[in-house]
């Protein structure tokens, strides 16, 4: 109708200026009306806006569902976000993009790395620990969510640094001090020095003043021993 007024009106003049417009606006109309059910026509197929894996379908094929009515699970799984609470004493040392270590207790022996891509910038009032982000690489969907994962994350790297095992100081009111042999033979004698402590992973913690690269710690009966005692040493570092 819309194409027919407008010739005859565009063309020869045929008909009234009303009809024109009424016609024109009810061919819009139409056409608005025509996109809206082909948008209605395209909702009847359920396509998800991202790749991944039917997880869980939650209606039957066929069934009427309601806007917003969740119907189906679908699971990303290249990659794969891991999320780990890391305590807020180490918040200064941990930035994004260090890398982390990561291993499931259901793949024994073998380790995963990725990249730290977010650090939280609060803290969780009831664990006291921020949360970390890393996007692991899983092409083979090895990893499965909801895994238990264990994350290592290097807090600081060191060249040179002293690092004695932490049973060799002897606490003492002001601090901690370690005991070192000087001399050889008959004349090796303990000496009492105090350390200043630095950061401390497991068994081992860094020496920051105190100790020089190569001195012989007294690493059994330090407890025992005072400064200036006679002590025989049984196993040197060459031989350990």
């Amino acid at each position: 109708t819309w194409a027919r007024r407008r010739r005859l009106w565009e063309e020869d003049r045929v008909g009234s200026e009303i009809a024109y417009l009424e016609a024109k606006f009810a061919a819009e109309q139409t056409a608005a009306s025509l996109r809206a059910l082909e948008e209605r026509l395209k909702r009847t197929t359920i396509r998800a806006p991202f790749e991944g894996v039917l997880d869980e379908r939650f209606v039957e094929v066929g069934s009427m569902v309601s806007p917003g009515q969740a119907v189906a699970r679908v699971v990303t799984l290249d990659p794969v976000k891991i999320v780990a609470g890391v305590p807020e004493r180490y918040a200064a040392d941990l930035e994004a993009g260090v890398e982390a270590r990561i291993d499931f207790d259901v793949f024994p022996g073998r380790e995963f790395t990725a990249p730290v891509t977010f650090v939280g910038a609060t803290v969780n009032p009831q664990n006291r620990t921020f949360t970390i982000e890393m996007r692991l690489p899983n092409p083979g969907g090895l990893v499965k969510p909801e895994m238990v994962a264990s994350v290592r994350v290097t807090r600081q790297e060191r060249d040179a640094a002293v690092v004695v095992p932490q049973d060799a100081l002897v606490r003492v009111e002001d601090g901690y001090v370690v005991y070192v042999v000087e001399g050889t033979g008959q004349a090796a004698v303990a000496r009492r020095r105090a350390v200043e402590l630095g950061p401390a992973q497991e068994n081992r913690v860094v020496v920051e003043d105190g100790l020089r690269p190569g001195e012989l710690l007294v690493v059994v009966g330090q407890k025992s021993v005072a400064d200036g005692d006679r002590v025989r040493v049984v196993r040197s570092p060459d031989e350990a």
